[in-house]
């Protein structure tokens, strides 16, 4: 019978020596589990930022491209505005008219924002956005207005005092 013993405490330790190489090959899966989930994490994250960027480089580019337009349309409405009166003076009114309006408008839209920002309760709707560029185009238009007039007065003054060219 001692055979028996001895087989069945070997049969005993090789079922304890299973065990404990189960718990090693948990541990050792399990860190190499976390491992992998850790780099297809950062792969993730690196694409994502990878996404953001190229979306912030697409949208600067074309709101800077929106702006390039909207200042070539400006010049060639001076241009023809200038060629159809036949004066350079009207095409310069109109291109700080056009300019100011369009400053105004970007003035009041971005004080909208920067009171939604501050006051989201009060300020929540696109109506108010929609004020707010339109009584940036007509503050824009007045202050040219102004400018224009305190510019002649100046000139008048200047002219007088100094005996410049007229070119105005």
């Amino acid at each position: 019978m001692p055979g028996i013993a001895q087989y069945a405490d070997s049969l005993a330790s090789a079922i304890d020596t299973s065990t404990n190489t189960n718990e090693n090959f948990d541990e050792t899966f399990d860190a190499e589990f976390n491992s992998l989930i850790a780099h297809v994490a950062t792969i993730f994250a690196g694409g994502a930022v990878g996404a953001f960027i190229v979306g912030l480089t697409i949208t600067t580019l074309l709101l800077i491209i929106g702006g390039c337009l909207v200042f070539v349309k400006a010049v060639s409405t001076v241009v023809f505005v200038a060629f159809l009166r036949n004066a350079n003076s009207i095409g310069i009114n109109t291109f700080i008219y056009i300019l100011s309006s369009i400053i105004g408008g970007i003035t009041g839209f971005g004080s909208i924002l920067l009171m939604a920002l501050l006051l989201p309760n009060i300020i929540a709707n696109g109506t108010s956005l929609l004020i707010a560029i339109f009584g940036g185009i007509i503050g824009g238009i007045i202050v040219a207005y102004v400018a224009l007039r305190i510019v002649k007065v100046l000139y008048k003054i200047l002219r007088k005092r100094w005996d410049l060219i007229d070119a105005y």
